[in-house]
């Protein structure tokens, strides 16, 4: 007998938390700055309709949207962890504060690859297999 959460593997349930909560964190970090007007508040606000309707795809089993998250997950979290090697190279006389500042990048980074490799797991694949061939037999 397997672990299921609401029927799904634990490591869709986990992916799908990770990813959104990367992305509020982001954007709530961004919003309490002070720094952006109505207009990007409005396509933030678009883009946030966007992963709703991605998390909420992937949470009813849509092939396309945990492959997406797969694969931004993986993706982003490496080219963030690049872009903070870099500025670690850029600026070698201010490591310490770099990498003050840097701890949260490096933690959402870690959290966006962790729910890319969570969605690539066989047992999700499976999982997701499963389910559409439930739906196509309908």
């Amino acid at each position: 007998m397997t672990l299921r959460i609401a029927g799904r593997p634990p490591a869709v349930v986990a992916g799908i938390v990770l990813f959104g909560a990367v992305w509020l964190g982001t954007s709530a970090v961004a919003i309490a700055s002070g720094a952006y007007g109505p207009g990007p508040l409005a396509g933030m606000a678009f883009w946030y309709a966007v992963l709703a309707l991605l998390l909420y795809r992937a949470w009813a089993g849509g092939p396309f949207a945990i492959m997406a998250i797969h694969r931004i997950g993986i993706s982003f979290g490496i080219l963030i962890l690049i872009a903070l090697v870099g500025v670690l190279a850029l600026y070698p006389d201010e490591i310490g504060e770099t990498l003050r500042r840097g701890v949260p990048g490096l933690v959402g980074a870690a959290a966006l690859m962790t729910s890319g490799f969570l969605m690539g797991r066989e047992d999700v694949t499976r999982w997701r297999a499963d389910r559409n061939r439930s739906r196509s037999s309908r």
